[in-house]
């Protein structure tokens, strides 16, 4: 019985480690917003804007990669390529533009990245909505 418990305990006690070690120190990691993110639909206000009305406005094809504090935002339908940086704060992300003097922030949530510019809760509220790619 007491080397069923040892054995017992020494499992329990490798599982631990090895899910510590996995572990964020202090609970931050950019891990949840690391990769490629495709943009698929958006929102305006209450109207749900698809990704053929994004793609005719030009925006449509967007991709924004996020890699150790950098991010890459590729717009194919104009072929612009930018680059600028983001900082992450639980699920909450900003990002900003090394080109432009604005930031725009962001919220994770599993594989989807919601990115909101104009006043909350109001008609002039857009929001972007981003899937991660596999």
């Amino acid at each position: 019985m007491k080397k069923r418990l040892g054995i017992l305990f020494v499992t329990l006690m490798m599982v631990f480690c090895f899910v510590a070690c996995n572990s964020p120190v202090g609970g931050s990691s950019t891990d949840i917003v690391e990769g490629t993110w495709a943009l698929t639909k958006g929102q305006s206000g209450d109207k749900e804007v698809s990704l053929e009305a994004l793609q005719k406005a030009g925006i449509g094809g967007t991709t924004f990669t996020f890699t150790k504090g950098i991010v890459r935002i590729t717009m194919t339908a104009s072929e612009e390529v930018s680059e600028g940086k983001y900082t992450l704060e639980g699920d909450k992300v900003t990002i900003s533009s090394d080109e432009e003097d604005i930031s725009y922030t962001g919220t994770v949530k599993d594989d989807t990245l919601t990115i909101t510019n104009g006043d909350e809760n109001t008609e002039d509220e857009v929001k972007l909505i981003f899937e991660r790619k596999k």
